[in-house]
């Protein structure tokens, strides 16, 4: 619920594919810097109220801003996970 409020997309998107990097981390300080997505674009869009389409422009729009790096269909590499964690509004570092 915490991911569907009042943030806008992009906000939403870079809280999950952070919060996502951290459950994929053997460390509870840092989170991996390369995973594959549990979850497909349109159950990603499901869960977070966007469509597809949105889903798809706004990684594009984290991978433009250098945040992370698309790998094929579901890999995402963390290319600077302070720049996500400061889109996502998360403090956990």
């Amino acid at each position: 619920m915490e991911l569907t409020g009042n943030a806008n997309a992009e906000t939403r998107l870079a809280a999950l594919i952070y919060d996502f990097a951290h459950a994929a981390s053997q460390s509870p300080c840092h989170p991996v810097a390369q995973f594959d997505l549990p979850l497909s674009r349109g159950e990603i869009a499901n869960m977070l109220g966007l469509t597809i389409e949105t889903v798809s422009r706004k990684l594009g729009d984290l991978e433009a801003t250098g945040a992370i790096r698309r790998i094929g269909k579901r890999g995402i590499e963390l290319i600077d996970p302070a720049h996500l964690q400061a889109l996502s509004g998360r403090s956990r570092e």
